[in-house]
């Protein structure tokens, strides 16, 4: 499920069970993915990017597919309604919401929705930017990044950073954007 574990199960070669390795990360440096290339049987990657990503470091095609990540539909709820949801995040009724929910990683772009944030700012001044999702590693500074970033596009008022959330779906219904 990714590639520690792959290294780990392919350097203990005495069970002789094909290694398939699940790949979920765009992180991984070019030695690993070569030594990988040549001891796994096939590879899922979890989307386009990374299986483009695969492909780009010469793993064969026959080899890579891709699976989407699944979500059980019957765990989607709603628990509050947007009015709640906009009043928690002091967010006005009549403010137009954009709503990115992901992981604080580099390739996910989020400087670029903060451009486009500085943007559409210059024509809508009451929208506001709402960032759902944490860094994936405790510590590593790319919310305060980002924060950085609203700061210096003179856009921090406009935008909320409100990490890892339970409840997407209703940040979703509250949003008019996605």
């Amino acid at each position: 499920n990714s590639w520690p574990c792959a290294m780990s199960a392919v350097s203990d070669r005495s069970h002789r069970l094909p290694v398939l390795w699940h790949v979920r990360d765009l992180q991984i440096r070019s030695p690993v993915t070569w030594w990988l290339r040549s001891r796994c049987s096939a590879e899922i990657a979890i989307s386009r990017v990374v299986e483009r990503f695969l492909l780009e470091r010469g793993f064969s095609p026959d080899r890579v597919s891709v699976v989407y990540n699944g979500i059980d539909a019957t765990e989607l709820r709603l628990s509050r309604e947007p009015a709640a949801v906009r009043d928690e995040l002091g967010v006005s009724p009549s403010a137009p919401v954009v709503i990115s929910i992901a992981q604080l990683v580099p390739w996910k772009r989020h400087e670029l929705m903060l451009q486009a944030a500085r943007e559409v700012l210059d024509i809508v001044p009451a929208a506001r930017f709402l960032f759902v999702g944490g860094d994936s590693v405790p510590g590593e500074g790319r919310q305060a990044h980002l924060q950085t970033e609203a700061r210096r596009l003179g856009i921090a008022d406009a935008v909320l950073f409100v990490g890892y959330r339970t409840d997407p779906l209703d940040l979703l219904n509250a949003s008019d954007v996605f």
